[in-house]
């Protein structure tokens, strides 16, 4: 079997991740990527070929769209919209370079606030990603679900920011 060889040789790889929801919970996990079926990242592998971003249709999801914006130093953006309708924001940061990785995250955390949804969300308290940036653990994927999809579909997309920061991290994570 042919191993690319940003997979060949890597240390075990673990993903720290924030999901904040649209009932207020803000969920903390480390997933261990590694253990990802490759079967399951191949198909994301693709829109990675031209480099750390683009924006283009999910192969085999022709209704979701992401918009990834990208850097070699392992930071990242995304958006995730399901016909038309974002219901997925997130911020990648893998620690190849701090500073850069500090600016993104206040960036993000910024960029929140001034979001109506996010507002009503949360019911005027404190945006849940404000401290988002003295979180010391990396790689670190902050991400917000928008309450703009119903439940199945949901259920159905969620975790392709997971996919999406594993192939990312793979190729362009490491130092």
């Amino acid at each position: 079997m042919f191993v690319p060889k940003y997979l060949a040789a890597r240390p075990l790889m673990i993903l720290n991740r924030l999901t904040y929801y649209p009932n207020g919970r803000l969920d903390a996990e480390r997933v261990e990527t590694d253990n990802i079926d490759q079967a399951t990242i191949l198909p994301f592998e693709e829109l990675f070929n031209a480099g750390p971003s683009f924006d283009a249709i999910m192969p085999h999801a022709s209704e979701v769209a992401v918009k990834w914006t990208g850097s070699h130093d392992g930071q990242a953006l995304m958006t995730c919209s399901y016909e038309g309708q974002v219901f997925l924001s997130g911020v990648l940061v893998a620690a190849i370079d701090g500073k850069g990785d500090a600016e993104l995250l206040q960036m993000f955390t910024k960029s929140l606030e001034s979001i109506p949804l996010l507002q009503h969300v949360t019911a005027g308290r404190t945006n849940p990603f404000a401290a988002l940036h003295e979180r010391p653990e990396r790689p670190l994927l902050g991400v917000v679900v928008w309450p703009t999809l119903p439940a199945d579909k949901f259920e159905e997309l969620m975790g392709i920011e997971l996919l999406l920061s594993t192939v990312f991290l793979r190729r362009f994570g490491r130092q």
